[in-house]
């Protein structure tokens, strides 16, 4: 790892790191303090600097580009390379490494009432599937976690063409007691998840959903409602 810092006063930086048990090696580079935990690391950044930064690079730009500006911290993957750097390490075995993304985007940011988390990502040859969670105004007030999920048509069209349906199909629909189909129209809209208090020791778990079309998804929650040991309330 390669940390880069701009300090206000060197002294405390030097005193910071003196701190520590990891010796660390630092240096000047463009205005940036670069730490390393070796000089070889150090001159290894520095080489691939000579070979080119992620400025200008479109996996990077857009994966950014997916998260809102406005951020405490951004984190980018890309785990395109980072598939074909695990196949070579695992070169020698049968299985192969393919995590199935371009690459994936993650930020933190400052809300009125909390922190939000907001992740991003882009399958190979995937278009644009940024949405606004609408649903976010069904939540009520006391919620103690709320997850909204949306733009997942394509993600389930790619699952839908890399797995042999036929064969786990029967296996979905005996567990759950709907088909796959069932459950791949309920999910294919926007959807959220949230949790509050119930009074009780097992708090009030709630889905809402969006389908594309609602009466296929009333079918489906009525095969799942027979599945748990208490009742379900739909409306």
């Amino acid at each position: 790892p390669i940390v880069l810092v701009q300090p206000t006063d060197e002294a405390k930086l030097e005193a910071l790191l003196a701190k520590g048990d990891t010796t660390y090696v630092r240096a000047d580079v463009d205005g940036w303090q670069a730490l390393a935990q070796s000089q070889a690391a150090l001159d290894g950044y520095r080489a691939s600097l000579d070979r080119g930064t992620l400025d200008g690079v479109a996996a990077f730009e857009q994966g950014f580009g997916a998260l809102p500006s406005e951020a405490l911290a951004r984190a980018w993957v890309d785990t395109a390379r980072l598939s074909k750097d695990l196949g070579r390490l695992v070169e020698q075995a049968s299985t192969e490494v393919d995590l199935g993304l371009d690459w994936l985007a993650a930020a933190v940011s400052a809300e009125d009432d909390g922190v939000l988390l907001t992740l991003g990502m882009r399958m190979p040859g995937g278009g644009d599937t940024r949405y606004e969670p609408e649903l976010f105004a069904r939540v009520p007030a006391d919620a103690v976690a709320a997850v909204s999920f949306g733009g997942t048509q394509e993600i389930l069209d790619r699952v839908q063409g890399n797995v042999d349906l036929d064969k786990v199909s029967g296996t979905i629909e005996g567990i759950t007691g709907v088909s796959l189909k069932g459950l791949t129209d309920a999910l294919s809209g926007e959807g959220a998840l949230y949790v509050r208090p119930s009074g009780e020791q097992v708090p009030e778990v709630t889905l809402v959903l969006r389908p594309p079309d609602p009466s296929k998804t009333w079918d489906t929650l009525d095969g799942l409602a027979g599945q748990f040991p208490h009742p379900l309330v739909r409306h």
